[in-house]
């Protein structure tokens, strides 16, 4: 069993998305799974996966150790070359130019040194 204690920066989300970002080697239908059989419980309940989690909110993973690590893939920020200019920036917003020529997001001809890849590793090197 382990329990969760939701933080302020994981709050304003569904539950399942909470969860296929915590066990992010689980799928889809696993999380589902858990939450029908009442494995999954939200602050004592029984949880839908539709609850938007709130700070302070309580999960209870009704799950083994070894079923846990092995749905909790390491999680780690690729170190890429920073090529844009933040144009504003507060704690809930990051505007950035994006350079001509850098794509968004992996696909199958270009895996690295994406916008993605470089905002990740931004904030890591912020410390958020």
């Amino acid at each position: 069993m382990k329990e969760i204690i939701i933080k302020e920066q994981e709050q304003n989300q569904r539950l399942d998305k909470f969860l296929l970002k915590y066990m992010n080697e689980a799928s889809k239908s696993f999380i589902y799974k858990m939450l029908r059989k009442k494995r999954i419980k939200y602050n004592g309940k029984r949880a839908e996966g539709s609850e938007l989690i709130q700070a302070g909110d309580c999960l209870t993973l009704y799950l083994s150790d070894e079923t846990l690590d092995g749905f909790m893939g390491e999680k780690t920020v690729k170190k890429t070359m920073i090529r844009f200019d933040v144009i504003y920036e507060d704690e809930k917003i990051l505007l950035v130019n994006k350079p001509a020529g850098v794509i968004v997001h992996p696909d199958k001809d270009n895996k690295d040194n994406t916008l993605t890849d470089m905002l990740l590793y931004y904030l890591y090197t912020k410390g958020e």
